[in-house]
């Protein structure tokens, strides 16, 4: 039965000053709150997903547990836990979740049961000559790409052989593919396509399990990004002496390098490839053109101490969103009290920005979630969740 609970939400309309020695303004136009969610008054968290429509009416959010819609100001719990350590992935963009229930026989994996958004059935993923369900799930945008891995030789998936299965939305096998040692997967935000970034080299597939590049790209990587549906890849080398540089892959021919003034901590690539950016070093990022490999360095954002920057997501051409992360102190004596949510556009404008009390420092907190191209932007931590409007 559904289970229904309101909740006021708070309509606060950010005005967003520009800051950092000059060096940032404000932006037109200017982002504001729609509604905020503080996890004491709403049972609502952590969450791991967020999904807003294109007019910012109808939200969804997902936990590990429970699916949630928000509209006009309304919270409801549409979807709960079927089982006992079942968990909720939603696909980015909506319209698909999946729960990954348990496995009986062989700990650490999962059968994956699909489902349309309310919550109608729509497949079960199922391996005939490999019955103990799987170890990782991959959803693309809107459930276009569907992914499973599972190990073959090592029940811990740490080494040995990955058979790699890309299915349809009804449950049908698309394709299998069998790569050698543990296997990284990178998703174009278009949803079209999937990097795996293996132990020696990096390959690249559609969503429908077709190789796309003629021959996989000799290394190891620590960090990716794919677009283009796989025709272009940003990869940063994992080994210590190259971890400052980013290789643009067009899929064929040898890949160019760009060195970067400082290591490089995260890649994004928007889906269409219009919107490429590389963060480096205490806050410092950079806008890269992969056509001619021109790095242009962003300008400092308004924040003051030292900070880094978490994740980031591509809003539309011309703008981004990020989690940024602050410390205080030194090593060893170092705390990660507070976090920022910012938009910012080519130039370093700010058309949004806000900061949030940090109870646990994680890689990914706060989070942001985006559909390239809407004007509405999710952002989260432990105990509070924000829908900011960009006009």
């Amino acid at each position: 039965m559904k289970k229904l609970f309101f909740l006021a939400l708070s309509a606060t309309v950010g005005l967003m000053v520009g800051g950092g020695n000059g060096q940032s303004a404000v932006a037109e136009p200017q982002g504001r709150i729609v509604w905020e969610l503080l996890k004491d008054k709403a049972n609502l968290g952590p969450v791991q997903r967020g999904v807003v429509d294109p007019e910012g009416k109808v939200v969804h959010l997902a936990t590990l547990s429970t699916l949630y819609e928000i509209q006009d100001g309304k919270v409801q719990r549409i979807i709960e836990q079927p089982e006992k350590e079942a968990r909720l992935a939603l696909a980015p963009g909506g319209g698909i979740y999946s729960w990954l229930c348990p496995h009986p026989q062989r700990r650490g994996h999962f059968y994956v049961k699909l489902f349309d958004v309310p919550g109608k059935g729509m497949a079960e993923l199922k391996l005939k000559e490999f019955p103990y369900g799987f170890g990782t799930l991959y959803l693309g945008l809107k459930g276009k790409l569907i992914v499973t891995a599972s190990a073959l030789d090592d029940p811990d998936g740490i080494r040995g052989r990955f058979q790699i299965n890309f299915w349809n939305q009804q449950g049908e096998m698309l394709e299998k593919v069998i790569l050698e040692g543990r296997q990284t997967g990178v998703k174009d935000l278009s949803g079209e396509a999937i990097l795996f970034l293996g132990e020696k080299e990096a390959t690249a597939f559609s969503a429908s399990g077709k190789k796309l590049w003629p021959r996989p790209l000799t290394g190891r990587f620590r960090k990716a990004a794919i677009a283009r549906g796989g025709k272009l890849a940003l990869l940063n080398p994992g080994l210590s002496k190259n971890i400052h540089q980013v290789l643009v892959y067009k899929g064929e021919g040898e890949p160019m390098t760009v060195n970067v003034p400082t290591p490089v901590h995260n890649l994004t690539l928007a889906g269409d490839g219009s919107l490429a950016v590389v963060v480096g070093d205490q806050g410092r990022y950079f806008f890269l053109d992969p056509k001619n490999g021109v790095l242009k360095e962003g300008r400092r954002l308004p924040l003051e101490g030292t900070f880094y920057i978490r994740n980031l997501k591509p809003v539309d051409d011309h703008t981004v969103v990020m989690g940024v992360i602050h410390r205080e102190g030194e090593p060893p004596k170092v705390t990660w009290p507070k976090g920022t949510i910012i938009v910012i556009d080519r130039e370093g404008r700010v058309a949004f920005q806000k900061e949030f009390p940090i109870r646990v420092a994680t890689a990914f907190i706060p989070q942001v979630d985006v559909t390239f191209g809407s004007r509405f932007v999710i952002g989260y931590t432990e105990d509070a969740t924000v829908l900011i409007g960009l006009r």
